[in-house]
């Protein structure tokens, strides 16, 4: 495994498949994140642009066993399934 970058962060570039000027990126938040109680560590995917309706770019927290702790916008959920409800 690679070690610990300076910032507390280790990057990954990901990619997103058939969608042109999509971005995608992993990182692993050694640190653990702030926001939440007892600051986990997390991996955060983000990506964008997005065809989401009112989420032009999309961030997923998810821990190392793979429970999903946050996403951004809170509603990602539910954005998704209006944008494909069956």
């Amino acid at each position: 495994m690679a070690a610990e970058p300076s910032d507390g962060h280790r990057q990954e570039l990901g990619t997103c498949q058939n969608h042109k000027g999509c971005a995608a990126r992993t990182t692993f938040l050694w640190q653990g994140m702030p926001q939440l109680p007892g600051h986990p560590r997390v991996w955060r995917f983000a990506f964008g642009p997005t065809r989401i309706p009112g989420a032009p770019t999309v961030r997923i927290y998810v821990t190392p066993l793979g429970q999903v702790v946050s996403t951004e916008p809170a509603d990602l959920e539910a954005r998704v399934k209006a944008l494909h409800p069956y």
